[in-house]
């Protein structure tokens, strides 16, 4: 289906919005000054009082809810969004925020204050893939779409490509590949990588795992006209391909995932894939932690993928099993050069370092206890680590010394934007 730029902008008009002011203590280890904004999307859930209430109700699709926090003062704001699925946020040049849903099929832009939003749509058929990204040299913002549900290889995701200031849609072309996800803009060579999840959804389908992976891969493309120059799917590790960073040696890091899911309420569901763990990974499943409760689900380890973009080989980068389980977000830390990985189901952070071994640290040391979101805090010598419900953490990325940690709610955040203008 082609969708023309009118019916992609659905809301010409600005909506307001109410947003509130978030009561947020602050823990501060540095007199270094901090500023800047740092931006989460997650959704009401059972977490949050009128989520509860929605839930009580039989509202199970509750509304996402945006978090801003001024790192100078450490003011928070919330604003209740009416989208679905909440997952990442665009925090563009001239202060506007674009609110991306996973898998949902409304994308919401609004401004700096959280008083006014634009909705983009969609379409029938479609929806938005987790992320987006901004090209400020050609005033566009781009945002991967995916087709909802993907049932076959054939079902390729779309880029689309919109006007920064009208949003209207101005070019869209297919990805080649199902569910693009997340984008990370390579400037020394002027080119796109963006990874395909590559699941799809098969009806009756047995099995223990919780994904159906037909071609996840790491495709590259070039920027001005979203042609796609090359892909890379091996080695084959039976998961998603989810998310990515380049460091500035041309080499770029993706991390997958895959699942045994459970009924928690069923116990003898829990501890046949308990033995389904053990067979498939050699070892027990960790300690019954909150986040994989909740989730109904147990993660597989699963390796980074280094790819070098010259040689075009993929290294599996190793290490404990253990330290391995549902990754979620990646970073490149500018000043620093490494490269943050954080795993919530073991609650942890691996840190790279050129060729030196993986280093891992505890999460609950910066007093995140279900680790999701990394970014660079550009410009600067920290890092931004969220938790998924409560906390947000500015690290220093060299020392790994905590600056502050700000006790805000969050509520079902996935990832953490942070700008410093």
């Amino acid at each position: 289906m082609t969708l023309s730029r009118r019916h992609v902008l659905t809301a010409a008009l600005a909506v307001p919005l109410s947003t509130t002011l978030v009561a947020c203590t602050t823990d501060r280890k540095s007199s270094d000054t901090l500023t800047g904004k740092v931006h989460s999307l997650g959704f009401l859930g059972q977490r949050h009082p009128d989520g509860l209430t929605m839930w009580r109700q039989g509202v199970f699709e509750s509304p996402s809810l945006l978090t801003s926090l001024d790192l100078a003062t450490g003011e928070a704001h919330q604003t209740a969004l009416p989208m679905a699925r909440g997952h990442s946020v665009v925090a563009l040049s001239d202060g506007r925020l674009v609110c991306i849903p996973q898998n949902g099929d409304t994308v919401l832009v609004v401004d700096a204050d959280h008083a006014h939003s634009i909705s983009i749509a969609a379409g029938d058929g479609f929806a938005f893939g987790g992320h987006g990204w901004e090209d400020l040299e050609n005033s566009l913002l781009l945002l991967p779409v995916m087709v909802s549900p993907a049932r076959s290889v054939k079902d390729s995701g779309l880029l689309r490509l919109h006007d920064l200031q009208t949003l209207e849609m101005v070019m869209q072309k297919p990805s080649g590949g199902i569910h693009p996800h997340e984008i990370v803009y390579l400037k020394d060579e002027d080119k796109l990588a963006i990874t395909h999840y590559g699941n799809i959804r098969q009806i009756g389908r047995e099995g223990p795992f919780a994904f159906s992976p037909a071609d996840p891969k790491l495709s590259l493309y070039k920027r001005q006209t979203l042609k796609n120059l090359k892909n890379y799917r091996k080695p084959d590790l039976n998961g998603v391909l989810t998310h990515l960073t380049a460091d500035q040696q041309g080499n770029i890091y993706t991390v997958s995932n895959q699942y045994l899911t459970f009924d928690p309420d069923v116990q003898t569901s829990m501890f046949a894939a308990m033995d389904n763990y053990k067979q498939l990974t050699g070892f027990h499943v960790p300690a019954l932690t909150q986040p994989l409760v909740e989730e109904r689900r147990f993660a597989l380890p699963h390796p980074i993928r280094k790819t070098n973009l010259k040689s075009g080989i993929t290294q599996l980068l190793e290490a404990d099993n253990t330290h391995l389980l549902r990754s979620q977000s990646i970073t490149h830390h500018m000043a620093s050069g490494r490269i943050f990985v954080t795993f919530a189901y073991s609650d942890n952070i691996l840190i790279l370092e050129g060729g030196k071994p993986a280093l891992t640290i505890d999460a609950h040391r910066f007093g995140l206890g279900n680790i999701r979101g990394a970014a660079d805090l550009q410009g600067t010598p920290y890092l931004i680590l969220t938790d998924r419900h409560n906390g947000i953490a500015v690290v220093h990325a060299q020392t790994l010394e905590l600056h502050t940690r700000f006790d805000v709610p969050l509520y079902g955040s996935a990832h953490v934007s942070a700008a410093t203008a």
